[in-house]
């Protein structure tokens, strides 16, 4: 009888696998650092935008050429806005966290059949669909949920994970 159970557990845990929540824990993580490793990277290029720019227009100023300060300013600049680069994606990354951890939180509840998220997904689906006089049940949008998760539909391979907007979207047009 363990037996069973301890194949029944490994056989859950593989399927947990072979859906898109992987990818989605992956990205929560990635944001949850990315505040430590994001200003310090932008720090870096940052500072040594400023190095190359103070020593290269140093260098210009006692060479009394007009050339080499520009060139010096140039690349220190370049080093600064991909700094600044670093520091605009971290805060992208967190305009479309909130998205994507309730795509996350809806993709577990899907599994269990209910959830907070899920009803309200459910109703604001069906409020859309309205417009096409049509609606959907329930237990439809848990099976569709379901089944895009396991085919991966909402985390292509090289693509953006679905936030909430794209996952409502993709159901309404479904239906």
């Amino acid at each position: 009888m363990k037996t069973l159970i301890l194949i029944i557990l490994v056989s859950i845990g593989f399927d947990a696998e072979a859906s898109c929540q992987d990818a989605y824990k992956a990205y929560k993580t990635r944001v949850i650092v990315s505040p430590i490793t994001a200003p310090a990277m932008s720090t870096n290029f940052a500072t040594r935008g400023l190095v190359s720019t103070v020593t290269n227009m140093t260098a210009g100023a006692t060479a009394t050429d007009t050339g080499t300060t520009l060139a010096g300013s140039a690349n220190g600049l370049a080093f600064s806005y991909e700094g600044q680069f670093y520091l605009e994606m971290m805060s992208s990354n967190f305009r479309h966290y909130r998205g994507r951890s309730q795509v996350l939180k809806i993709l577990n509840q899907a599994q269990l059949g209910m959830g907070e998220e899920l009803e309200n997904l459910f109703e604001d689906i069906n409020e859309s669909l309205e417009v096409k006089d049509t609606e959907i049940d329930f237990i439809s949008l848990v099976e569709e949920i379901n089944q895009a998760n396991e085919d991966k539909v909402f985390c292509p391979k090289n693509k953006e994970l679905f936030t909430l907007k794209n996952l409502h979207n993709y159901i309404v047009n479904k239906f």
